[in-house]
């Protein structure tokens, strides 16, 4: 019954979407030193414009540091350089942004790998080109009164959304220490990281799973950490590049030059703590002064520690969420991993040189 409600919730919201032109969700913050291309001046005194840039409309799924890449790329004019013009939008969840993505509100997608094999399980054109993290960097943070997995029992954790990654990642968590989601534990669909908190103050939950720099916010708050999900050891493909196959069949120039800017942005932000500490106080909304304590474990958690340089999906991973999956819709157990990915972008970066010369 969980799985048909969830597939019918995405239908809906796929309907949803493409009877409306309404753009996603919130916009993003305004780019760090953004500017106007300004043509090339010859000695003459006569002007060329400069080479258009390709317009491409990309969203990331949530507001966490995870998305360091994608935001750094922007901020640093990464795009601009590899010849795009990206329009990037927040939306709240990875169900939301797979909506958007399928209805063509937005042709690329920063966002959790466990939509993305929703989307395909149910026979949607998505596909993941990129993968950053091999675990699931997440923290399960709880009310005092919990001091441990059994005592969740009866209780209920909030998530960001039916089918989302912490919908996923809790499942999952709650498996790993004999509880069964839904029976045992209630799962209460209630937004981002900052909304979580909020309604674990209101007491309408015992607890979330979230990442830096929400877990350094919510022991401010004194709650506590009862679980660090990466220490698990536990194969899992958190957050990725998504498009689908049709997109990248119609524009390949165009994916391969954004991973290129991706790939240069982790490869800079991993040599550049200060500029990448900036960028994400930006888009947290962190004082970079006040704060410089949660940004600090945040650049560590999430560029230093866990941020692949080379972000090749992983396999084990999204068979993790294929059989995580499976109990919800039984469908999850026909569907391989390699189904849910494209290769090849990375592939080709690697065969040219790019990725090489990066790392020089």
């Amino acid at each position: 019954m969980k799985s048909i409600l969830v597939l019918a919730a995405l239908v809906v919201l796929v309907v949803s979407a493409c009877g409306s032109a309404a753009a996603p969700a919130a916009a993003s913050p305004s780019p760090l030193g953004s500017s106007t291309n300004q043509p090339a001046t010859l000695l003459s005194g006569t002007s060329v414009s400069s080479p258009a840039l390709v317009a491409v409309h990309v969203c990331y799924s949530g507001t966490s540091g995870a998305h360091v890449a994608t935001w750094y790329a922007l901020e640093k004019g990464l795009f601009k350089k590899y010849g795009l013009a990206v329009d990037l939008t927040s939306i709240d969840s990875g169900t939301k942004a797979m909506t958007a993505l399928l209805a063509g509100s937005v042709q690329i997608c920063q966002i959790g790998a466990a939509s993305v094999v929703n989307a395909v399980v149910a026979g949607q054109d998505a596909v993941l080109i990129a993968g950053f993290f091999d675990t699931y960097p997440a923290f399960l943070m709880v009310k005092t009164q919990i001091k441990t997995m059994q005592d969740l029992k009866g209780k209920a954790l909030a998530i960001s959304s039916p089918g989302s990654a912490t919908d996923a990642g809790t499942r999952l968590l709650l498996k790993t220490y004999g509880l069964v989601p839904d029976r045992d534990v209630a799962l209460v669909a209630i937004g981002d990281e900052g909304a979580r908190i909020a309604a674990m103050d209101a007491g309408q939950v015992s607890g979330s799973l979230v990442v830096a720099p929400f877990n350094q916010i919510a022991r401010q708050k004194g709650y506590t950490e009862l679980v660090d999900m990466a220490k698990l050891g536990i194969p899992y493909e958190y957050i990725g590049i998504a498009t689908s196959r049709k997109y990248i069949q119609a524009n390949r120039t165009v994916v391969i030059n954004f991973m290129k800017a991706i790939l240069e942005s982790i490869a800079t932000a991993k040599k550049d703590p200060d500029g990448a500490k900036a960028v994400l106080a930006k888009y947290l909304l962190l004082d970079p002064v006040k704060d410089a304590a949660e940004l600090e474990d945040t650049y560590q958690s999430m560029v230093v520690n866990n941020l692949k340089s080379i972000p090749d999906p992983s396999m084990p991973g999204i068979q993790t969420l294929l059989v995580n999956l499976q109990d919800s819709n039984p469908s999850a157990a026909q569907v391989k991993p390699e189904q849910v990915v494209d290769l090849t972008i990375l592939k080709d970066l690697q065969a040219s040189g790019f990725i090489s010369n990066l790392e020089k």
